[in-house]
């Protein structure tokens, strides 16, 4: 049996280079590249490429403190004061003790979703499509998914905590579409 799959773009996601208070308290803050020498730089590898995220975009040939081919281990070394690395914008949201560095410096990548056509014909997996395209990556409401790169910003918490509302009442209501009752939510 052939699929036949459909692609949508769901949002961009922007990345640029973090770091801590407590990094920079005790090793400053570089504020140009010839400045990359005298810091600890985290890197994320994957298994496809020779050179880790962050060599390979921003042409560095120095030694790194750290590199991973896990993104979690990576963010949490750096959240935890092990160097200056890359993170997604809206890594600010989640951690106020992280700060980004040299913010001109940043790329973006799309977030794409690829589903069988056939099957977003079923309740289920349209309502999850909607949801993810409405409320879990709606740029509208979050510019961390914009097309265009925003530098985090003294409203991004407020924005997050109603989006996160937005989409508890999105969940609910999809949920009652689709006949699934969560515990403890009456």
């Amino acid at each position: 049996m052939e699929q036949d799959f459909v692609c949508i773009p769901l949002c961009t996601v922007h990345f640029t280079l973090f770091v801590t208070r407590r990094y920079t308290e005790q090793f400053g803050v570089p504020t140009t590249e010839k400045e990359w020498s005298k810091h600890r730089l985290i890197d994320f590898f994957d298994d496809t490429k020779d050179v880790g995220l962050l060599e390979g975009w921003l042409g560095l040939g120095y030694q790194f403190a750290f590199a991973s081919n896990s993104n979690g281990t990576v963010s949490e070394f750096i959240r935890h004061g092990g160097g200056i690395g890359i993170l997604p914008a809206y890594a600010a949201l989640m951690d106020q003790d992280v700060l980004m560095v040299l913010p001109e410096k940043n790329f973006s990548m799309k977030l794409f979703l690829s589903f069988d056509r056939a099957a977003a014909k079923k309740v289920v997996v349209k309502t999850t499509i909607e949801l993810l395209r409405s409320t879990v990556f709606d740029a509208e409401p979050m510019p961390w998914f914009a097309p265009d790169f925003h530098r985090p910003a003294a409203d991004w918490p407020s924005i997050y905590n109603r989006a996160l509302k937005r989409a508890a009442a999105d969940i609910r209501v999809a949920n009652a579409v689709r006949g699934i009752r969560l515990v403890g939510n009456r």
